[in-house]
């Protein structure tokens, strides 16, 4: 059956290539069109944040000699502006154009329930294809985790730069996969048996290679953490440069809203109700620190809903801390307004991060600039943020983090000072002016 669709699939391809070429020919553009290829451009997470920062930036900085395009998913121009203002406080430029790709949500997981990472990568070919059909572009940069986008590009000589946020196969996955390990892509199915985990071995190796030839069709490659850039090295292979360029983070306009007084005692956390964000951890360690060792704490869970399966997994969290009597201990606020989340930054005491292997975190930087003391997880790009002690803490277990809570909440005002100054200068590595400069110095040269 797979053979089938592949069969299929290539046909297509090449049809579609043909086409292509002759569009191309009848649709040169006198200024240089740069394409941003993002389906999900109006979901308002940190990859999103990374598409309109570098949209700002490449508009500022060559605004009057290329034509910007952003290829997204459904949805009118005007209601993508409009949510993209309401989630980031961003004003998109008048020359920015949005176009609306009919197959972009064929790469949403949720249509390969198997072969989810290869089918949602091959469909990303299709998407890529569809996008420089509509308009031609010279220049294409995939920030939406489309691996194998640079095929596309490859058959139709289109320059391309990949800004990556996650390596969409690493080898702590086929670690993970070897060793038996229960994980977020390793079923307890597979676990238990043998023979579909040798399966799965084979099935990971040979998509490592497919992804390993895409990065060396890529022209930049732009990794959004030393963790993530370590991990692509590893599979495009040592002779593939990875440059390393930090998300944005809206660093001064956070730490301009801070407040001085602190409400004592209150925790907040920021990400989007996914399974990986691992929420749960926070609830166990408000039940460590409410139920047992009976501290005045109060949790405020902030996050993004960007469909029905994480806004039930937002309520089921909530029925969570009911369980554990958690209650009147734990606030959720779903799809709130980027001021009002600013307004609570500015008022909180700790923030903490959970998310095993992020691979940076926005977030984390975003709670430090406010002034909060983080305590983020100890794994992936988090280690890049985070000096431990110094700009704040590192836990795994949810014993781990109550400890540090108590210790936070314990210390004297002169040491809650000396951290949360280092974690605002911490947070100036991050800021959007860096990521501007950098991201242009990369393209640049694709131009």
């Amino acid at each position: 059956m797979l053979a089938i669709w592949g069969l299929v699939s290539g046909l297509g391809l090449l049809a579609l290539w043909l086409r292509l070429r002759l569009w191309r020919r009848g649709g040169a553009s006198s200024s240089t069109r740069v394409g941003f290829l993002h389906p999900s451009c109006a979901e308002g997470g940190g990859g999103e944040r990374v598409l309109w920062r570098a949209v700002s930036a490449l508009i500022a900085e060559r605004g009057e000699i290329v034509e910007v395009i952003v290829f997204g998913g459904s949805g009118e121009a005007d209601d993508v502006k409009r949510k993209v203002q309401n989630q980031f406080g961003f004003d998109i430029d008048h020359r920015v154009r949005i176009v609306q790709l009919r197959t972009g949500f064929w790469t949403k997981p949720s249509y390969f329930p198997a072969f989810t990472l290869l089918l949602q990568s091959l469909t990303g070919i299709i998407v890529t294809l569809e996008a420089l059909l509509t308009i031609p572009v010279d220049v294409l940069i995939e920030t939406s985790a489309h691996p194998f986008a640079p095929f596309a590009a490859w058959l139709l000589d289109v320059r391309i730069l990949s800004y990556i946020h996650y390596p969409t196969i690493s080898s702590e996955m086929l670690r993970t996969v070897s060793e038996g390990r229960k994980g977020v892509n390793n079923s307890s199915f597979v676990t238990s048996s043998r023979t579909a985990t040798k399966m799965k071995i084979f099935y990971y190796r040979l998509f490592a290679r497919i992804y390993s030839l895409a990065g060396r069709l890529t022209d930049v490659v732009l990794a959004n953490s030393s963790w993530t850039g370590l991990h692509l090295r590893e599979i495009f292979g040592n002779r593939r440069v990875v440059h390393v360029v930090y998300p944005p983070c809206e660093v001064g306009v956070i730490e301009a809203g801070v407040a001085e007084h602190r409400n004592e005692g209150q925790i907040i956390s920021l990400a989007q109700f996914r399974p990986e964000k691992n929420h749960e951890k926070q609830l166990e360690m408000m039940n460590i620190l409410v139920n047992e060792k009976h501290c005045r704490v109060r949790l405020k869970l902030i996050g993004g809903a960007r469909n029905h399966a994480d806004e039930d997994r937002a309520a089921m969290l909530q029925q969570l801390s009911a369980q554990l009597k958690l209650k009147d201990n734990c606030e959720f606020h779903v799809n709130v307004p980027y001021q009002e989340v600013r307004r609570y930054l500015a008022e909180t005491d700790i923030a903490v991060h959970t998310m095993s292997d992020e691979h940076f975190g926005i977030s984390v930087v975003e709670m430090m600039a406010s002034g909060a003391i983080i305590i983020g997880h100890n794994s992936g790009g988090v280690r890049d943020i985070i000096e431990n002690g110094t700009s704040g803490f590192l836990a795994e277990s949810s014993s781990d983090y109550a400890t540090v809570v108590e210790r936070v909440i314990a210390m004297r005002a002169e040491e809650k000072a000396r951290i949360r100054e280092g974690a605002r200068k911490r947070a100036l590595m991050f800021s959007d002016d860096v990521f501007d400069a950098a991201f242009v110095k990369h393209l640049i040269p694709l131009l």
